[in-house]
């Protein structure tokens, strides 16, 4: 099955793909071409300047884009020669592979002046500075960072449901007993706030205003304390709000984002400490093969004389 590494399982067994292999995976090699990335963001982000108001972007960068693409395939091709379909077993380089892919259609599309309907699609091409992060992996604190991160994101996902969940709920309330109030206080009022009037007359809007007095913390000066001073029982709803949501619902996330990021961190001790092991092992089995060739008798013991023959006469 695919995943984010690559093994010395996917190194091949020809002399010459195993050669090319060596380079293509040297840090050099790597560091260059995270240097490539970084300059294409630079790009990237002067051509989203430049075309933000429908202009074309300037000559130098329109042919830079084009070498650029030029070295991406260069390497995916060359990788997909050294690796063959090994090369599909790591999710970096099916994510690059795609990436070029897709490059390559909005780049072919732009200049058959074809990509005013995919033109929005350019924003992908953005995917390319995931290739950095393999540079970056190098980085034992940052590359712990993007596990933990990783490893959180399905809690931060399910997290933010039942905040909308929650918040949802209170907005329902809301509509029912707060926009009332609401109403009658911003009525005569709708050149002070243009939105107060209609802060609570939705689920929608509720919900929108929910998050931003609570989550955002903006505004609350604004809406709940006239509310409050008009009818000095809505303080409960808000401070249920404030204490579900934000107090509770929050803070559980927080704590529970933590937690899979400790997951994370004693994952990657446990990787660390196996992949140890199998160094230590492999060692000990190159060891292992360099004794018996030694041992010429095979006695299964190396005399003084054997281990100075092959001291002697080792290549």
């Amino acid at each position: 099955l695919p995943t984010f590494t690559e093994d010395d399982s996917m190194m091949p067994t020809d002399p010459c793909r195993a050669k090319v292999a060596h380079i293509v995976r040297s840090e050099v090699v790597e560091s260059t071409l995270g240097i490539v990335i970084v300059f294409n963001m630079i790009m990237i982000v002067i051509e989203t300047d430049q075309t933000a108001n429908g202009d074309d972007a300037s000559t130098w960068i329109q042919v830079t884009n084009w070498v650029m693409l030029c070295v991406y395939m260069v390497e995916l091709m060359v990788k997909i020669w050294t690796f063959r379909l090994m090369y599909f077993t790591s999710l970096w380089n099916v994510l690059d592979a795609c990436v070029v892919f897709l490059d390559v259609a909005l780049s072919a599309a732009t200049f058959l002046d074809m990509a005013g309907g995919v033109s929005v699609l350019r924003v992908f091409r953005l995917g390319k500075l995931a290739r950095a992060f393999r540079v970056l992996r190098q980085i034992e604190e940052l590359n712990m960072l993007l596990m933990s991160f990783a490893a959180a994101i399905k809690s931060i996902c399910f997290g933010m449901g039942m905040v909308l969940t929650m918040t949802t709920i209170w907005s329902v309330l809301a509509v029912q007993m707060i926009h009332p109030i609401n109403k009658d206080i911003w009525k005569d009022r709708t050149d002070e706030c243009e939105r107060c009037f209609r802060a609570f007359e939705t689920v929608w809007a509720a919900n929108i205003t929910i998050f931003q007095q609570i989550i955002a913390g903006d505004s609350w000066g604004t809406l709940a304390i006239p509310i409050i001073e008009r009818a000095p029982l809505t303080s409960l709803f808000f401070f249920c709000v404030l204490v579900s949501v934000q107090l509770a619902m929050l803070n559980l996330i927080l704590a529970v984002i933590v937690d899979r990021a400790q997951e994370a961190k004693a994952q990657d001790l446990r990787e660390q400490v196996m992949a140890r092991e199998e160094e230590i092992y492999e060692g000990k089995q190159k060891l292992l093969e360099l004794c018996k060739d030694m041992d010429k008798d095979r006695s299964g013991s190396i005399t003084i004389d054997e281990f100075m023959d092959s001291f002697t006469n080792s290549t």
